[in-house]
């Protein structure tokens, strides 16, 4: 999976200069992401990369690492 790409799209989706992002991006610390840019974020991901998340998954890809983990499930 190319972490980049996620990253790039992540950078969009919230608005920010990529720069900032990294494999500890998280919910925590990055302020623009709420409830509505987390659902805009999953909405991407799953266009990009051609994939369906779960509830359950939705719920939990609240971190770069939690995404790129269900993305490898998701699209091996």
């Amino acid at each position: 999976m190319n972490s980049e790409k996620v990253l790039a799209l992540m950078a969009e989706t919230f608005n920010v200069e990529r720069a900032i992002l990294n494999e500890d991006t998280s919910q925590k610390n990055v302020s623009a992401w709420d409830s509505l840019i987390h659902l805009n974020l999953i909405v991407a991901l799953e266009e990009e990369f051609q994939v369906s998340f779960e509830p359950e998954e939705i719920a939990i890809m609240t971190s770069f690492a939690v995404i790129m983990e269900e993305l490898s499930k998701s699209n091996p």
